[in-house]
């Protein structure tokens, strides 16, 4: 449940933040590669939920 959580709300404050980068950081590193950078914390997450149920 915890996973599910957490993943809900990587997935809602995703855009909120994406919009905040656009507007103050147009040519930054993380705006460029924001979708990239959200996947891998996406799998991170998913990834050590696994761990924790072994």
């Amino acid at each position: 449940m915890r996973l599910l959580t957490t993943m809900v709300a990587l997935v809602l404050i995703s855009p909120f933040l994406y919009l905040a980068l656009l507007e103050n950081y147009p040519h930054s590193f993380w705006t460029k590669n924001f979708i990239w950078i959200y996947l891998f914390l996406l799998l991170i997450v998913f990834l050590s939920n696994l761990q924790n149920r072994s």
